[in-house]
């Protein structure tokens, strides 16, 4: 059996897989990072395990690129169903982060719902959507994410960083790639509504100059302390900065799986959110942080005020029981096997 993940061996997705000579995660170079089904029929592998869809569909460019790569990627898949190679695709959510032809991005996920072998998610709730909004042939397990703090100590990526740590507290912190779905002005708002946190920490490049722009408007609004450290985060500076955080704060406004909140539950800190999506789920199922009661700030910083009162009744255990890379690991290799032995 030989597998091919479609991402670079170091993304957190394949970490788990990093001891298996069956299993082989990287990206390729031009032309074959284009032509990739060809590259798979060479190598001879069984399955190819699709990632994030839209590093496949979009160019930073002309949007008829963009088509064209759509159109590419289809063929790739044709390509691989004619060669009886298997397609097991982890679908993280149900629309592209930043999709830059939604028709696009709708018309990809349609193709591998119907000519997938196998399709993984990281959370039940991402099951119920897609099979709410999408034709969909293959089966679904869930996947279920491991224990983060022990990624990020085991992958160590980037150095560590200087402490930007707010020296006082109890601290608010909103970390990882400041994406405009992530609402981090909202969450400054939020903090200046709340009368127990008295510092806040926003660390993470931001995506682009508009967003980064937008976070720095919304500081100046609030009288309160807000640290920023405006940089790629490596994994020991985000294994410290979530576990010296009182609170940390996801608000993402698309179904996406948090990844900050694993981390947080891994390292015993409360999370704060907003009503909806995959972030209610988690806090809500294993009992690891506040919901508020609506998006608006004052009620987000109530929330906030609440975990921090109450930072003591959060339960962890179940948690830590649902999410074993043992088990994610397992999974993946169950469906493999099925998939190989079924060919």
């Amino acid at each position: 059996m030989k597998v091919w993940h479609k991402v670079p061996s170091d993304n957190h997705i394949v970490h788990p897989f990093k001891d298996s000579e069956q299993v082989i995660a990287c990206d390729l170079p031009l032309p074959w990072s284009e032509f990739w089904s060809i590259h798979c029929v060479r190598k001879g592998y069984n399955i190819v395990h699709l990632q994030y869809l839209q590093t496949n569909l979009f160019f930073n460019g002309h949007p008829i690129l963009s088509i064209f790569r759509t159109i590419l990627f289809i063929l790739n898949v044709i390509i691989l169903k004619l060669t009886r190679t298997r397609i097991v695709w982890t679908a993280h959510h149900t629309t592209g982060h930043e999709s830059e032809i939604e028709l696009l991005d709708r018309i990809g996920r349609q193709t591998l719902f119907i000519l997938a072998d196998h399709i993984f998610v990281l959370s039940p709730p991402i099951r119920q959507q897609i099979e709410s909004e999408y034709s969909v042939r293959a089966p679904i397990s869930v996947a279920e994410l491991g224990n983060y703090r022990i990624l990020h100590e085991e992958r160590q990526r980037g150095g560590d960083p200087s402490s930007k740590f707010p020296s006082a507290g109890p601290v608010v912190s909103m970390i990882g790639l400041i994406r405009r779905y992530k609402r981090v002005p909202l969450g400054i708002q939020a903090f200046d509504h709340s009368n127990v946190a008295t510092n806040m920490l926003i660390a993470g490049k931001p995506m682009d100059t508009s967003i980064h722009t937008e976070v720095q408007d919304a500081i100046t609004t609030t009288s309160k302390p807000v640290t920023t450290h405006p940089k790629f985060i490596s994994d020991a500076g985000l294994v410290e900065y979530v576990d010296k955080s009182d609170v940390v704060l996801i608000l993402n406004d698309q179904s996406t799986v948090p990844a900050t909140a694993y981390l947080a539950a891994a390292c015993r800190t409360p999370v704060v959110s907003a009503p909806g999506g995959i972030k209610e789920y988690l806090i809500t199922e294993y009992d690891i942080g506040i919901v508020s009661d609506s998006t608006s700030e004052s009620d987000i910083g109530a929330a906030i005020d609440e975990a921090l009162s109450d930072s003591d009744e959060f339960c962890w255990e179940k948690f830590d029981q649902d999410h074993q890379w043992d088990d994610y690991k397992s999974t993946h290799f169950e469906v493999y096997t099925s998939l190989i032995r079924n060919t």
